[in-house]
């Protein structure tokens, strides 16, 4: 029988993933609270670079790297990787993208062995490969994004420019109308909105789709295909899109831009602090987290139009941990928790408005072992994990 997962305070850092049991009780005294146990190829990671994590619905952490998918328990993990010998081993150790089904199983999109859904009951791999002629087949074998909307449905992205959903009454797949050739490359964040639709936030623009995976539309913003890379919901079933170079964006339901936000060296004070936008937090009251690629975060408060600035300062230990800003993510108890791509990552009291850092210090082995942390994901219980490099 399989340990429960997550018994105790067991903390987990892969080169790339780490997790750290914080005492998320609305306040950190310090770094000191917070500690870290690495756990890499030393300790059973079958490879260093995590691409992916999820948890699924027994507790189990699931790790996703270019060589073999982990499972891991709290204590040892279970590699699982390609075996020419069993049918029903991993399709290929190179994985993309991770999806926990509500029902306990997982899905596994790898980069050249198309998808791979994990029976946890058998403890086997069922793989979905692009077939030449069958349109009902996986569009690519290169997976890149995956969700799993409010309705139970897997929407699988492919690096063959097309959208597709799984039937899984009939066990086949049905494109979306967007085809081969509407210019979607790569997708980078998929949002269900309050209405159902999906939102499509890819290099080549920005789309949305009904939830039955009919009426694909495309929305140029401003008569360009922006490059996408976050999306948040807004009030009204309206959504907050953060482009690569071009601001921040508000449109509503049909996609029509409500407001444009950018950054201007000669406008007032509250305007957009960064054109460059890497992640976006919607908070229950309607304000708006915004990490930029440069000049660190700002909270944007749609009512008012005010833009409050959350910059790095050298001089000030309890100031945001830096200006090039990766991942935004609310904590059970409200903390803010933001990651950095050279300076770790940063917890905020909500009461104080202060940010306790938390970075990598040579030789303690209590800190993150790099300050390169790229995204931030926290648990019921209280378990932050950061991703790092």
């Amino acid at each position: 029988m399989a340990r429960r997962p997550w018994l105790g305070t067991a903390c987990l850092w892969f080169a790339a993933a780490i997790c750290a049991q914080a005492a998320l009780a609305g306040n950190i005294p310090g770094i000191d609270t917070v500690h870290f146990r690495t756990f890499a190829t030393g300790q059973g990671l079958s490879q260093a670079t995590a691409r992916a994590i999820a948890q699924d619905r027994a507790g189990f952490i699931w790790v996703g790297t270019q060589d073999g998918l982990n499972r891991f328990d709290g204590y040892e993990f279970h590699v699982y990787k390609t075996d020419r010998d069993d049918p029903w081993s991993l399709s290929q150790n190179h994985v993309w993208a991770l999806a926990a089904d509500p029902d306990g199983s997982l899905w596994v999109g790898t980069q050249a062995g198309g998808l791979n859904h994990y029976d946890p009951r058998l403890d086997r791999f069922s793989v979905y490969r692009s077939k030449a002629g069958d349109p009902h087949a996986i569009g690519s074998n290169h997976v890149t994004a995956l969700l799993l909307d409010r309705d139970g449905r897997l929407w699988v992205a492919n690096s063959a420019g097309r959208l597709q959903w799984f039937d899984r009454a009939e066990q086949r797949f049905d494109d979306t109308p967007i085809g081969m050739n509407a210019g979607l490359r790569m997708v980078r964040s998929l949002l269900q909105g309050a209405d159902g639709r999906i939102w499509i936030g890819a290099r080549d623009g920005l789309w949305r789709i009904e939830p039955d995976g009919t009426d694909l539309r495309e929305f140029r913003i401003e008569g360009q295909s922006a490059d996408v890379y976050a999306l948040a919901p807004a009030s009204n079933g309206d959504v907050w899109i953060g482009t690569a170079e071009q601001g921040l964006y508000r449109v509503n339901a049909d996609g029509s831009v409500l407001q444009h936000y950018r950054r201007n060296d000669d406008a007032a004070e509250n305007a957009l602090h960064d054109n460059e936008i890497r992640a976006l937090l919607a908070d229950r009251d309607g304000k708006l987290w915004i990490a930029g690629n440069s000049r660190g975060l700002a909270q944007f408060d749609p009512t008012s139009a005010h833009l409050s600035r959350y910059g790095h300062d050298p001089a000030m230990e309890s100031s945001v941990a830096g200006n090039r800003l990766a991942a935004l993510m609310r904590g059970r108890d409200g903390e803010l928790f933001v990651g950095s791509w050279a300076n770790g990552f940063s917890v905020q009291n909500p009461r104080t408005e202060v940010f306790t850092r938390v970075g990598s210090v040579a030789g303690d082995p209590r800190t993150l072992p790099t300050k390169l942390a790229l995204t931030v994901w926290g648990e019921p219980d209280g378990t932050l994990w950061v991703g790092v490099l």
